[in-house]
């Protein structure tokens, strides 16, 4: 069942790093959940967020854990969105580093042009 909801914040800082990975990877699904811990899989080793990519073929999801401050846990979200653009084999080479460095100007593109609107309201 598709999750409908809407942040209560203007500057949903989550939002805009999903509105910037749909803008650059329209046709990439994945689900993602806060978590209250997330651990490596095969250390148990603890993690800011982790992207785990089904057999099968099935949506890949990401847990970002919710015990971090609110810019690293963006930011991670953002990490793990690349993953999602790239797929698993990429790991963090160059593709995804560039998919990273996509979703981050896109995401300050969307900030600078929100603020600027809004700076521009005030007027």
């Amino acid at each position: 069942m598709p999750n409908e909801l809407t942040s209560p914040f203007e500057n949903d800082m989550f939002a805009l790093v999903a509105m910037a990975f749909r803008n650059l990877y329209p046709g990439k699904r994945y689900r993602a959940k806060l978590a209250t811990e997330v651990n490596d899989p095969d250390d148990e080793r603890p993690m800011g967020g982790m992207t785990f990519f089904p057999d099968g073929g099935e949506i890949p999801y990401i847990e970002i854990a919710c015990n971090q401050y609110m810019l690293d846990a963006v930011s991670c979200f953002a990490h793990e969105l690349a993953h999602v653009a790239v797929g698993y084999d990429a790991g963090h080479n160059d593709e995804w580093e560039t998919a990273y460095e996509a979703i981050r100007a896109e995401y300050d593109r969307i900030g600078d042009e929100m603020f600027e609107m809004e700076d521009s309201d005030a007027e």
